[in-house]
């Protein structure tokens, strides 16, 4: 008999920007967030719960975990069709918080003031780079999607009946709430996704007592009026020492400019750096987004050349010389997701073509985390001038003037924080090796970041720790 109500109420914020897909598409994205009845993004229940079964349920303890998140699977015999529970885990939809309340039918004043924040959302390109260096056209390369601001905030109540035997269970399951690793929606490895716990209220009702039983008959689901008031909950992110978690911390400090392209210009020049707006809450508790963007540096910016440089040192690890294999039929066999450290860490997908050496390899996503990183306010834009030169006169080629606007910082007191987090602990010393070498040649200025390269941005020294220890300064 289920004699215990456990109900936890929930406020995220989105440390990153999030992208919970709807499978639509339009003629400014190919993929559109998803949305409520009245038009304001949100999360879907299912997301959340999806979220949370893959976080706790493992082969070890799969048993213990599907009585709470149920399952159905078949029979022994597949004449009696199949066998399963229902969850007794209620996860109820996401809501964005806009003035400390979430919207509702009859709120029609708050529509108007909130709604045109959300009526045009940023939207990211992307393109798959192929081994070469280049735009893989011949794969679809080039796509785009909506995503949600960061900084905004979301309210749900997850609910789980049981009995005073699943306590253990339910403390479990707050933990992970609180994991570094907790992603929602797609694209949660290139940077989208993070969401941070800073509010939460917990009721656990006993209905074999009289006064829980009127108390859970009096309880409003979805009624967030205890959360008005924003508060700190006092559990603490879990470390990555004790999950198993490899976690990596470059401190970066840009030797001169470097730029993250856009893939647009504005009124002063041909390209600008990648920019968002963010949003934040004032003290009455009320949504605000800020009327300037913000400059970041993409996570798959930093995870496209932390890819191709480990798959540098694998092959050198390997002694797999270039000389030696670039006409060689078998080259794909060491480069992209055939490389052994490539696959580890970086996934591959079921579309793939294999060779027969690796087709027995199961599709995985990816092993490593990388979150967008937004500037604080110590940089400053820089405008460089370029014009392309007539090789036959030595002067400058009619209609070639071309510009961009690069970033650099004015105070290098703090650095450039970049965490990463390998899921996993990968067994394959030579992979981990590979990927830490990667880490250090961007510390060491060997492996620039972001674009333009070539003109001389995007270097960087500084210090890698792993798991808060030092094992790398450049000097």
């Amino acid at each position: 008999m289920l004699t215990h109500r456990y109900i936890a109420q929930l406020v995220f914020e989105a440390e990153t920007p999030l992208f919970v897909g709807s499978g639509d598409s339009s003629v400014f994205a190919d993929g559109l967030i998803v949305r409520d009845a009245w038009g304001f993004p949100m999360i879907p229940g299912t997301a959340l719960a999806g979220v949370l079964r893959h976080q706790l349920v493992s082969d070890d303890n799969r048993d213990k975990w599907e009585g709470l998140f149920g399952f159905q699977r078949p029979t022994i015999h597949e004449k009696f069709g199949t066998t399963g529970m229902g969850s007794r885990l209620i996860v109820n939809p996401a809501y964005i918080v806009l003035d400390n309340d979430f919207p509702r039918d009859d709120n029609s004043e708050m529509w108007q003031t909130y709604l045109p924040l959300f009526e045009y959302l940023p939207v990211r390109p992307h393109v798959r780079i192929n081994h070469r260096g280049v735009a893989d056209t011949q794969k679809r390369g080039l796509f785009s999607n909506e995503v949600l601001y960061k900084g905004v905030r979301f309210m749900t109540e997850i609910e789980l009946r049981g009995t005073s035997e699943d306590e253990s269970l339910w403390e479990k399951l707050k933990k992970a709430l609180h994991h570094p690793l907790l992603r929602i929606g797609q694209g949660t490895r290139k940077g989208y996704g993070k969401l941070k716990v800073v509010g939460l209220t917990e009721h656990v009702y006993d209905l074999q007592k009289e006064s829980d039983f009127n108390a859970y008959l009096a309880h409003k689901p979805l009624d967030f009026s205890p959360l008005r008031v924003i508060k700190n909950t006092s559990k603490k992110e879990v470390k990555p020492q004790s999950d198993g978690l490899l976690n990596y911390r470059l401190e970066l400090y840009p030797e001169g400019t470097f730029f993250f392209g856009s893939g647009y210009g504005d009124d002063e020049v041909d390209a600008i750096p990648t920019s968002e707006r963010v949003a934040t809450y004032d003290y009455n508790g009320r949504l605000v987004l800020r009327e300037e963007p913000i400059p970041f540096i993409p996570a798959s910016s930093i995870k496209g050349a932390l890819r191709h440089r480990t798959c540098f040192h694998y092959n050198k690890t390997k002694q797999r010389w270039a000389e030696e294999w670039t006409g060689d039929e078998r080259l794909r066999q060491i480069i992209e997701a055939e490389n052994a450290a490539v696959y580890e860490l970086f996934g591959d997908s079921a579309n793939t073509d294999h060779s027969q050496e690796s087709a027995h390899r199961p599709p995985h996503r990816g092993r490593v985390l990388i979150d967008d990183i937004y500037l604080d306010e110590h940089y400053t834009y820089k405008i460089f001038d370029h014009v392309a030169i007539d090789r036959f006169t030595g002067g400058a080629l009619e209609a070639a003037l071309y510009s961009e606007k690069a970033i650099y910082f004015d105070n290098q007191s703090s650095p450039i924080a970049i965490d990463i987090y390998v899921e996993d602990a990968i067994s394959d010393a030579e992979v981990i090796g590979a990927f830490e070498d990667a880490l250090k040649d961007v510390c060491r200025g060997l492996l620039p970041l972001g674009g333009m390269t070539t003109k001389g941005h995007g270097l960087f020294t500084g210090a890698l720790y792993k798991n808060n220890q030092q094992i790398y300064r450049y000097e």
